[in-house]
């Protein structure tokens, strides 16, 4: 079980240093500055007071579909891997659990879960853009 938890861990510091530098490239394209030593807060003020609409509308997007880090009970999937990220990073594990598994041959195994969901399942339904029809 150590071994889903340090790679959950590291998952988890790829996953939200991705997306961190993933916001410092929209920051740098829509503005065409520097992000220098910019935490997310000051890169979204910035992106919000543009003057250009393309930027504006690139701001409203990140706080609505990917992360608001200026609303503490947000559960948009940026601010889920952010919280999973800090928890595990300042050394308070994660607890993985285990759930039995059925498959098609009818043999039930043992896997590793979180929040009672097969690891891979819980990933990609927590950290993946929901898309609105």
């Amino acid at each position: 079980m150590f071994l889903h938890q340090v790679l959950l861990d590291q998952y988890l510091l790829l996953a939200y240093a991705s997306l961190e530098y993933y916001l410092n490239y929209i920051y740098y394209f829509c503005l065409r500055k520097e992000p220098k030593h910019k935490g997310l807060r000051k890169i979204l003020n910035e992106l919000e007071r543009s003057e250009s609409e393309r930027v504006i509308m690139t701001y409203q997007y990140i706080v609505t579909q990917i992360c608001n880090p200026f609303d503490e009970k947000s559960t948009l999937w940026g601010d889920k891997l952010r919280d999973l990220r800090n928890r595990t990073a300042h050394e308070k594990n994660v607890q993985i659990g285990t759930i039995q598994r059925e498959n098609l041959l009818k043999i039930t195994r043992e896997e590793p879960a979180l929040e009672g969901q097969q690891i891979a399942h819980y990933l990609e339904h927590q950290f993946v853009a929901k898309k609105k029809y």
